[in-house]
């Protein structure tokens, strides 16, 4: 699937929140059970992750959800820039952000979806300009 139409297809997913409760964050996985909008930006980013990828984060890094949540810096990411294929490094500083293990200190929703619009018509735009050709058909 092309990068723009998985954009596309996240940004769907976070309109309607299909994502919500398919992942859940270090809080609720060790017992907080509490949905608030940061739980939920943990979640669209776990999505965000394998839409961009084709695969579960965990399944990607081939480690246990708690194993990893046993061993993960409290203070940082859950998603790294480190885990990220190097095609998608676009995305590695909002799934940083978005995937914070601690909720306070993740950004919000709306902020998610205007940093991945912005990108999106970012490639858009240099795909137009890689392909004048296509542009110009429309």
């Amino acid at each position: 699937m092309e990068l723009i139409n998985k954009i596309d297809l996240f940004l769907k997913s976070a309109e309607n929140k299909e994502y919500t409760g398919k992942y859940q964050d270090p809080q609720k996985f060790m017992g907080d059970y509490t949905i608030d909008d940061a739980s939920e930006v943990y979640s669209c980013g776990m999505y965000l992750f394998k839409i961009l990828t084709d695969k579960d984060f965990f399944e990607y890094i081939n480690m246990p959800q708690d194993e990893y949540f046993m061993m993960a810096d409290t203070e940082g990411p859950v998603i790294s820039k480190k885990y990220l294929p190097p095609e998608y490094v676009l995305f590695s500083d909002i799934l940083e952000k978005m995937t914070m293990y601690k909720r306070e200190n993740r950004i919000s929703l709306e902020e998610c979806i205007q940093i991945i619009e912005k990108a999106e018509k970012d490639l858009t735009f240099s795909e137009k300009e890689k392909n004048p050709e296509k542009s110009s058909e429309c």
